[in-house]
């Protein structure tokens, strides 16, 4: 479960970092239609750390699998 805390965290702060370097970047700019745009930003920020992590995680553990040569065996029943 602390995978899933890490993630978020991580997420979270990244996105909320990206969204401030934006605000300051756009905001006079962009006026009004900042906020939309902030909104939009953040959510995409959130998705692609999240995605980014997460696809790192498969792959470090697709890693560790082929070095240690385990594999998946016949699935066991309950009689």
């Amino acid at each position: 479960m602390s995978w899933l805390v890490s993630l978020v965290v991580t997420s979270l702060l990244g996105s909320y970092l990206i969204t401030k370097i934006f605000d300051t970047i756009f905001g006079g700019i962009l006026g009004p239609a900042a906020s939309t745009a902030k909104n939009s930003v953040f959510v995409s920020t959130w998705t692609a750390i999240t995605t980014g992590l997460g696809l790192r995680g498969i792959n470090k553990t697709a890693r560790n699998l082929r070095q240690r040569g385990k594999g998946v065996g016949p699935r066991k029943t309950l009689h």
